[in-house]
C-alpha cells in the first residue's frame, strides 16, 4: 500500500511539473520576437532593429507621444502609399514604401528608421538613427511590429 501512494504522488507530481513547464507555441509564434523593445536616442551612433527568430514581420503603425506627459498627439496606420507625419496640423516626417512594406521613416526632429532588409542572418532589419536634436524632441514614437499580434517598440 505504502509503494502505492508513493507511485501515485510521484506519478502525480511529475503530471503537474509537465503541465506547469509546458508551453503553448501557437500563443508564442503569433508575437515577433525582436532584439529590443525600446531605443534609446540618447546616443548618434546607430541602431538596429530585426527580428531574432528570423520571422519576417511588418511594421503596422505608429504613435506619437508628447515627452511631458506622455499624452497621444498622433497616431499614423502605414499603408501602402508615401504619407506625410502631421502633429498639430504641422508636418513632422514623412513614410515610404518599397513593395508594400515601410522601408524608411524620417521625422528631422527625432530620427529616421530605414529598412535595411536581411542581414548577417536576421530578418527584416532597420537601421534606428538619431537626429542631433533628438534628445530636445518635444515627442517620441512608439511603433508597433506585427507578425499575427502587434508588439510595441518604443523609441524615445
Amino acid at each position: 500500500m505504502k509503494k502505492y501512494l508513493v507511485f501515485t504522488t510521484l506519478t502525480m507530481f511529475i503530471a503537474v511539473l509537465f503541465i506547469a513547464c509546458s508551453k503553448d507555441s501557437d500563443d508564442s509564434d503569433r508575437y515577433p520576437q525582436l532584439n529590443k523593445e525600446s531605443f534609446s536616442l540618447s546616443s548618434l551612433l546607430p541602431d538596429t532593429l530585426y527580428s531574432v527568430n528570423k520571422k519576417d514581420y511588418t511594421l503596422e503603425r505608429m504613435v506619437i507621444l508628447s515627452r511631458t506627459d506622455n499624452s497621444t498627439l498622433g497616431e499614423l496606420k502605414f499603408s501602402s502609399n508615401p504619407v506625410d507625419i502631421v502633429v498639430g496640423g504641422n508636418k513632422i516626417g514623412s513614410v515610404s514604401y518599397h513593395n508594400g512594406k515601410v522601408s524608411a521613416i524620417d521625422i528631422p526632429d527625432l530620427c529616421s528608421i530605414t529598412l535595411i532588409g536581411d542581414i548577417l542572418n536576421k530578418k527584416c532589419a532597420y537601421k534606428i538613427q538619431a537626429y542631433a536634436k533628438a534628445s530636445s524632441s518635444p515627442y517620441y514614437i512608439i511603433i508597433f511590429a506585427m507578425d499575427g499580434a502587434p508588439v510595441g517598440i518604443t523609441i524615445k
